[in-house]
Parts: structure tokens; C-alpha cells; sequence
């Protein structure tokens, strides 16, 4: 179940991510767009990666007996922060969005 958690997580976070290059559409003078289009690949493709991470440890901890639970939880986590850290170097490149 906490699979499954993690797996809506990762497509909210993914379709977050997809609306994050609208932020540029106000890109005055001051905005680095190269470091706008990074921020925007970290959030694109680290949550994705960290799910696929914790789906993983999870099946090899199913595997030996062990209590998994917790991996999951821990990987909607992680895949919440891959989000946020992408999200703020992207938006981080628009100066407007700093003075707020």
C-alpha cells in the first residue's frame, strides 16, 4: 500500500515539475536561464529516480524477510525534497520571485 503512495507522489511530483518551465514566461532582465533549466531537469528527473531507489530497496528488503515498510515512506519523502530542490534552483534564477 505504501507502494502505491509512493507511486502517486512521484506522478504528482512529475506533473508539477512539467508546469515548472512557466515560471520563465515572466523572465525579465537579471533571469539566468541556464540555471532555470536546470533546476527544472533536477525536479523532471530526480523524483522519478528516487522512487525507482526505493521501490527497489524495498523488493530486496521483501526478499530477505525484512521489515520494508518504512522505504516507501521514506521515498515519498525523498521524492517530495527532489521536487522542492528543483523547484527552488529554478525558480531561485528569476531575481522577481526573490523579492517576495
Amino acid at each position: 500500500m505504501f507502494v502505491l503512495v509512493l507511486l502517486v507522489a512521484t506522478g504528482v511530483s512529475a506533473l508539477v515539475s512539467l508546469n515548472l518551465p512557466m515560471a520563465a514566461s515572466g523572465c525579465g532582465e537579471g533571469c539566468s536561464p541556464a540555471q532555470m533549466q536546470t533546476g527544472y531537469l533536477i525536479a523532471l528527473v530526480l523524483p522519478p529516480i528516487l522512487a525507482i531507489v526505493a521501490i527497489v530497496i524495498t523488493i530486496a528488503r521483501l526478499r530477505l524477510r525484512r521489515i520494508a515498510y518504512w522505504v516507501p515512506l521514506v521515498g515519498t519523502v525523498a521524492v517530495g525534497l527532489g521536487l522542492l530542490l528543483g523547484s527552488w534552483i529554478a525558480l531561485s534564477a528569476l531575481p522577481r520571485f526573490l523579492t517576495f
